[in-house]
């Protein structure tokens, strides 16, 4: 099968409207290439399946090995990983999202929305 969509510019269309459907991706011009998009998204697993789609539509484009994004800031000490936030509220005891990995959930502090 031959790619039809060649251009940066159909390839840039194809990731906008990917950021309008899916509020997990993010895309952005690269700062180092003219015509390449750093896209951002919620995993490897993710990043594969849109980078497949657009394959299967007839797109030719070339993907790097993804890389781990840190937080940077003044707020930061030390470079941290990205993680989820949880909210708690108070009076909902049905999550255990909210303890530290290993640890029980004290009785009535809390659960994630």
């Amino acid at each position: 099968k031959v790619s039809t969509k060649l251009t940066s510019q159909m390839i840039r269309e194809r990731l906008m409207s990917e950021c309008e459907n899916n509020v997990a991706i993010s895309v952005k011009p690269s700062p180092d290439r003219s015509e390449a998009y750093d896209v951002m998204g919620r995993g490897e697993l993710q990043l594969g399946i849109l980078v497949e789609n657009m394959r299967r539509e007839g797109f030719e484009l070339g993907v790097c090995p993804p890389q781990v994004l840190f937080k940077r800031g003044p707020e930061f000490c030390a470079v941290g990983e990205p993680a989820d936030d949880c909210l708690c509220v108070e009076g909902l005891n049905d999550c255990l999202a909210c303890t530290a990995p290993g640890e029980a959930e004290p009785e009535g502090s809390g659960a994630c929305l």
